[in-house]
């Protein structure tokens, strides 16, 4: 029963419980272990704050993505299966009766023919010696079919007066190319071998294969560039020097933009022209995308980029900078990078180096987060490439937010090296934040025993000022709060 004069002698206890009662429905109201008057009118929004400091602790665990870096590029070895030998060079361009003029030609293969040539459906070749007159260039063509495979072959050369005598070797060969489809396969390759410099023999050589991938359907394609080593002579493999090397594979066979499922290539990077040099090692770029990786559920799309030092036996590469980026089935776009630095330079990722790590990501529209970005210092293992020795030395993050908070920045200090796969951390902590609503934050602190325990100034956008001492848990959740000044 309610004493007759209460509401003249508690004039407050009314209006007091009305506003805890608005706080609690808004919940901006939380329990303290110490109460302060007012509550959290003295700060416009703790529980925002806290789950900021919680989320950033957490992002601690986003450095350690090592294992998606490939330890090794993919092997040329292969490449060797794509080189086919040019067109015999013997023949010459025939410049009187019987030449039969321009596409003048010799073919057919009949009855009474043997081996190769029985099981040849018909085998001809011809001249064109249509832009003789100007450029003295003839083309050599050769076009071949048998029950298994058909086969074009195409010499390019230039040539003078001498060309028309008896001696070989006078012409002067610009370019060889050619082709070959096998029936039953669909397997096409393709070559081109070309005199750059147009003094001398072949310099450089260009194979295409397109080979059907029967698990699933689709396309498997290579494509190999090389020039000649320093015997000058590409016709031999062993010295050979690699341009350009890349894979594609799709899932649908016919359509002019088929469905890739894994793409990559391998270029040059430090502008010697090479994948690898005369020092037997090479500076290259690496680029891979790839679809719904596999191993990787929640992915939808993944493009990887690698610069490394490659060496000539492959598994001696090491990577200099590595970037990832995916997209998320969720709708998070995602860049994770690494690089070293020694010297003020990039370099190699040599054991016991410390690297920098970056970790962007932009959120869907239904997140919290707009986007935001880290950035760590991590220290590599003492065994090249064992990345599970790795360890974390420090972290920053800035981040862009959707409500109440507009951006926070974040510094994280452990108090020793956090280890890879390592999920608890202790340390220190420095964390800004501007509110919407004008309101700036500055805290300083630690989270050690699953507690975020700091110091934290409110700049008012008046001018005025407030300092507190708060403590949330590991999920945000204020524990305390009390005002100092």
């Amino acid at each position: 029963m309610r004493h007759p004069g209460s509401h003249r002698f508690f004039p407050l206890l009314a209006a007091a419980l009305s506003s805890a009662a608005g706080l609690f429905l808004s919940g901006c109201l939380f329990g303290t272990e110490t109460k302060v008057a007012g509550g959290a009118q003295d700060f416009p929004n703790t529980v925002a704050l806290g789950m900021a400091a919680s989320s950033h602790i957490s992002d601690h665990v986003e450095w350690d993505q090592f294992s998606a870096i490939p330890s090794a590029l993919p092997g040329f070895s292969g490449a060797d299966s794509l080189i086919v030998a040019p067109e015999s060079l013997s023949a010459k361009p025939k410049t009187g009766a019987g030449a039969g003029g321009v596409g003048g030609a010799v073919s057919g293969f009949g009855a009474g023919k043997s081996g190769a040539a029985a099981a040849a459906l018909s085998d001809t070749v011809y001249w064109d010696l249509s832009d003789t007159a100007a450029l003295k260039v003839a083309r050599r063509i050769h076009e071949q079919e048998t029950l298994l495979r058909i086969k074009g072959d195409t010499l390019t050369f230039r040539y003078d007066d001498k060309a028309k005598d008896s001696v070989i070797g006078n012409e002067l060969i610009l370019e060889a190319k050619g082709a070959e489809l096998w029936k039953a396969s669909e397997r096409r390759l393709a070559w081109r071998y070309e005199n750059t410099d147009s003094a001398g023999g072949f310099d450089r050589g260009t194979f295409h294969e397109r080979l059907p991938a029967f698990a699933p359907a689709g396309f498997r394609v290579r494509h190999y560039v090389s020039l000649a080593g320093p015997d000058d002579d590409i016709a031999a493999k062993g010295d050979n020097l690699p341009v350009h090397y890349a894979f594609i594979r799709t899932r649908t066979v016919a359509g002019a933009s088929p469905d890739t499922l894994e793409s990559f290539d391998i270029v040059d990077a430090d502008g010697d022209g090479t994948l690898w040099g005369a020092g037997d090692s090479g500076v290259v770029d690496f680029r891979q995308q790839t679809p719904t990786p596999a191993l990787r559920p929640s992915v939808e799309s993944v493009t990887q980029r690698m610069r490394a030092v490659l060496f000539k036996e492959e598994g001696k590469t090491y990577p200099i900078s590595f970037r990832e980026t995916r997209i998320e089935k969720d709708g998070r776009k995602v860049a994770w990078s690494v690089r070293g630095f020694r010297n003020g330079i990039d370099s190699t990722f040599a054991p016991g180096d410390t690297v920098v790590v970056a970790h962007h990501v932009e959120f869907p529209e239904a997140a919290r987060l707009v986007e935001k970005t880290a950035r760590y210092r991590v220290i590599l293992g003492d065994a090249p490439k064992k990345f599970s020795d790795n360890a974390l030395l420090r972290y920053s993050l800035d981040a862009v937010w959707r409500k109440d908070l507009a951006t926070t920045k974040f510094v994280f200090t452990p108090d020793a090296p956090v280890a890879s796969r390592e999920l608890s951390i202790t340390g220190g902590l420095e964390l800004t934040a501007d509110f919407g609503s004008g309101h700036t934050a500055e805290a300083m602190g630690r989270y050690e025993n699953k507690v975020i325990d700091v110091v934290l100034n409110d700049f008012r956008p008046d001018g005025k000022k407030r300092r507190f001492r708060i403590d949330w848990d590991a999920l945000g959740k204020v524990l305390k709060q009390t005002v100092l000044e």
